[in-house]
C-alpha cells in the first residue's frame, strides 16, 4: 500500500510517520503549513502534480483539510483524516464519496451521523510506546524533573476573552462569564448549554447558520476551562509543591513552581514518568473522548489523576488504571494519599501502561484506519 502522508504542524504526527513505516507501508511525506484551509492554489498546485506523478492508494492526515479533501476527490484518491481535535477545525466539502474521516470523540461522531456525515467514524488516539519505551530513563537519572504533582499544559488566558465576540454589553460578557464560573464548578457534568439556552439574557432565536449558538456555546467552555485550571492550580499550590510547564506567563498562582512548556518528543515524557502525580484537568470542549494528554501520560508509565472524561472509562477502571476526582477537596484527599503510599502509585501507573501498550499503540489502529482501502 503506498501512502502521501501530509504533515504541517502538529505534534503527534511523527509518531504516526514512524509506525506507518516500520509496520511496512510505503509512506512518503509531503510537507505544508496552511493559511487558507478551504482554497490555497499555490499548495494545491503542486499536490496535484504530485498526484499525477506517483499513484497513491490513500492521503492520510492528522486533522481534516478541506482543500486536501477536494483534490482527492478530483483524482478519486482515498483520504483517511484523523482529528484530535474538539469540535472540528475547518470541516467544510466534507461530502466527498472518498472522504474517511476518524474522530476521537463519540459524542461528537453521534451527533455529526445524525446530521447525516455518514463518513465519520469514532477511532480514539494513540501513542507510540516503542519510541517511549526506548526513549525514557530509569527515574534515579532525571532528578530535575522529579516533581509530587505536575501539570503541563496551559491556563489559556488568552482564550477567556472569546465570548466578547458574541456579546454587546460587559453585562452579559459577566453573566457568560458567570455561567462558566458555575460549570468550573462541576467536574463531572457539562452544564453550560443548559444555562445558555434558558437563559432569560440570551437570546437563542438570534442565531443562525452563520452565526450558530454552538460557538458561543464552545467559548464559554473555554473560559470554563481557564478558571477551572487556574482555580485548581492555585488553591493546590497552598497544599502541595506543584510544579506547572507551560508556554504562556502565569504571575499571580504565587505558590506553583512555573516551567517553560516542554517538547513534545524531547522533555515531556521524562517530566510523566518522574513526576508522582500527574494532574490532567479536561479541556471542556471535548465532551467524551480520551484526549492525546491521557493516554500519552499513561504511555509514558506516569501515574493519571484526571477530571472525569466518559470515553476513560471505557477503556481503563479507575483507581487500578487511573485515578479521578470530582471535587477539589476530594483531589486534596487522593493527592495526600497517593503521594503517602508511593507502592500503590506505581502499580497504578504500571497497569494504565500495560494497558495502553496492549491496545493504544498506532499500530493497534491500523487495521481500523485503513479498512476502507
Amino acid at each position: 500500500m503506498k501512502i502521501l502522508f501530509f504533515k504541517s504542524n502538529i505534534f503527534m504526527q511523527e509518531d504516526w510517520f514512524e509506525t506507518l513505516k516500520k509496520a511496512g507501508y510505503d509512506v512518503d511525506p509531503v510537507t505544508y503549513v496552511f493559511t487558507d484551509y478551504i482554497k490555497d492554489d499555490f499548495f494545491a498546485k503542486k499536490f496535484r502534480k504530485r498526484l499525477q506523478k506517483i499513484s497513491y492508494d490513500a492521503v492520510v492526515s492528522f486533522n481534516f483539510y478541506p482543500v486536501i479533501s477536494d483534490i482527492c476527490r478530483e483524482f478519486q484518491i482515498v483520504y483517511i483524516s484523523w482529528i484530535y481535535d474538539s469540535p472540528i477545525p475547518h470541516f467544510q466539502n466534507f461530502d466527498s464519496p472518498y472522504n474517511h474521516v476518524f474522530h476521537f470523540d463519540k459524542m461528537d461522531v453521534q451527533e455529526y451521523i445524525q446530521k447525516g456525515y455518514q463518513q465519520i467514524h469514532h477511532l480514539p488516539l494513540a501513542v507510540n510506546t516503542e519510541r517511549l519505551d526506548n526513549q525514557l530513563t530509569a527515574l534515579t537519572q532525571k532528578p530535575e524533573y522529579y516533581h509530587d504533582i505536575t501539570f503541563v499544559g496551559n491556563l489559556y488566558t488568552n482564550r477567556s476573552i472569546q465570548a466578547r465576540n458574541f456579546v454587546s454589553s460587559d453585562y452579559i460578557q459577566g453573566v457568560l462569564q458567570g455561567y462558566a464560573a458555575a460549570q468550573s464548578q462541576f467536574f463531572n457534568h457539562d452544564i453550560v448549554g443548559e444555562l445558555i439556552k434558558k437563559s432569560p439574557f440570551i437570546n437563542v432565536n438570534a442565531f443562525s447558520e452563520d452565526f450558530p449558538l454552538e460557538h458561543l456555546i464552545r467559548s464559554v467552555h473555554e473560559e470554563a476551562t481557564h478558571q477551572e485550571r487556574k482555580n485548581i492550580l492555585r488553591k493546590l499550590s497552598q497544599y502541595f509543591s506543584v510544579d506547572l510547564y507551560t508556554s504562556e506567563e502565569v504571575c499571580d498562582i504565587y505558590n506553583l513552581h512555573v516551567h517553560p512548556a516542554v517538547g513534545y518528543y524531547t522533555v515531556m515524557p521524562d517530566v510523566f514518568r518522574h513526576s508522582c502525580i500527574n494532574l490532567n484537568i479536561n479541556y471542556r470542549t471535548i465532551r467524551s473522548g480520551m484526549s492525546a494528554r491521557l493516554l500519552d501520560i499513561m504511555g509514558c508509565g506516569g501515574f493519571l489523576m484526571t477530571t472525569p472524561q466518559p470515553e476513560l472509562f471505557d477503556y481503563f477502571v479507575p483507581d487500578e488504571d487511573f485515578v479521578t476526582f470530582t471535587s477539589f477537596e476530594e483531589l486534596v484527599d487522593k493527592c495526600n494519599y497517593y503521594l503517602l503510599h508511593e507502592e500503590e502509585r506505581h502499580q497504578i501507573a504500571m497497569n494504565g501502561y500495560q494497558k495502553v501498550k496492549g491496545a493504544h499503540t498506532y499500530e493497534a489502529r491500523f487495521p481500523e484506519l485503513f479498512a476502507f482501502i
